[in-house]
């Protein structure tokens, strides 16, 4: 009787195993699910790309990796010849995006960047705002800051300098009269004796 008891109850819990076994599976990969299509969906909102590869995130990321070893000389005649085109500004923006880019491409590339976002799809605007968007934007902020300090240092400077030459002057004229003053008394002692 124990026995029998026993067997049922072992199964009984396997079917009840078993049955929680597909919820348990249904739940876990479908959330990976979407964060995989997610990026896997296109980069663009609309797609009007013709090469679908331009429409994969992994393609500009590859492209932005494979600029690394570039200098601005050979970025920016790459940046040259591309259009107006979505895909080409999003070039554009990546080509700028080198620590040796000169102020006013980094600025001009987050113009780009600013008229593009709205065309990209919801999670490729996301990166491209913390990957390159505010990234960009404190550089710039940071390089506006040392440009104006360095400015004002020179101002200083050069206010200083003036204070000197200023102070020199006015030292060689004080000499100048503390010698007339001294050959004055020196002049009113001798006839005096």
């Amino acid at each position: 009787m124990n026995y029998k008891c026993s067997g049922i109850l072992v199964v009984l819990i396997f079917l009840s195993s078993c049955e929680l076994l597909p919820k348990l599976t249904q739940v876990a990969p479908e959330s990976d699910v979407n964060v995989i299509n997610e990026w896997q969906s296109c980069v663009w909102k609309k797609v009007d790309v013709v090469k679908t590869q331009e429409c994969d995130i992994r393609f500009w990321l590859e492209y932005w990796t494979s600029l690394e070893a570039m200098d601005w000389s050979q970025r920016k005649s790459i940046l040259a010849s591309l259009s107006n085109q979505n895909v080409d500004v999003l070039r554009k923006i990546i080509l700028s995006q080198g620590q040796d880019t000169p102020y006013q491409d980094r600025l001009r590339a987050q113009i780009w960047a600013e008229s593009l976002m709205p065309k990209l799809s919801k999670v490729m605007h996301k990166f491209m705002l913390v990957a390159i968007y505010r990234p960009s934007l404190e550089r710039l902020e940071m390089e506006s800051a040392l440009v104006t300090m360095s400015k004002t240092n020179s101002r200083y400077v050069a206010d200083i300098e003036q204070q000197k030459q200023l102070l020199s002057e006015q030292a060689e004229k004080i000499q100048q009269l503390l010698n007339i003053e001294a050959s004055l008394i020196q002049g009113e002692q001798g006839a005096s004796q």
